[in-house]
């Protein structure tokens, strides 16, 4: 019966997609959401979020056209308190890992003042979705790249280079 419910469940939410974006794929890991989406203006838009009581976390890796390469940027919300950061560009060559993701959130949970055991609750699960998470970053990021590539390319004789995904950190493999 559980399979049933998942399938349901992800009808339902690829259903929900707003107008203007078109969801690629998405799943939920250890109570977390990944979320890879296509915006109608181009690019891609791959998320981790979580939602639970008084509490919202995002982390997102944007995509565009032009924009030379992946930025990405994270928010978190509990209660009357809210952190995070702005969009920045990632380091082509260094993939992040849970561990890099688990100390950014730490500072954001730092200035909520949450405790050692909250922290703990919200974060459960995060190492296997922010896996999910990269690999799908990794994907978008090479998706983009040789879009970009085949409109340098386009009227040319010269055939697009074309790259593949990068390889996940090593606590992802």
């Amino acid at each position: 019966m559980r399979p049933v419910l998942l399938l349901a469940a992800s009808v339902l939410l690829i259903g929900a997609q707003d107008e203007d974006e078109r969801v690629l794929r998405r799943s939920v890991v250890g109570g977390w959401t990944v979320s890879d989406v296509a915006p109608s203006d181009g690019g891609r838009l791959v998320e981790l979020s979580r939602d639970g009581p008084g509490f919202s976390i995002r982390y997102h890796a944007n995509f565009w056209r032009g924009n030379g390469g992946e930025r990405r940027s994270a928010l978190f919300s509990f209660s009357d308190c809210s952190s995070g950061d702005a969009e920045t560009p990632v380091d082509p060559d260094r993939r992040g890992t849970p561990a890099d993701l688990r100390r950014q959130f730490g500072a954001y949970f730092a200035e909520c003042a949450l405790s050692p055991r909250q922290q703990a609750a919200m974060l459960r699960g995060i190492d296997r979705a922010y896996c999910l998470f990269d690999r799908w970053a990794a994907d978008a990021a090479a998706d983009t790249a040789n879009e970009n590539a085949r409109i340098a390319a386009y009227g040319s004789d010269e055939a697009p280079r074309l790259v593949r995904p990068a390889p996940p950190s090593a606590s992802c493999r």
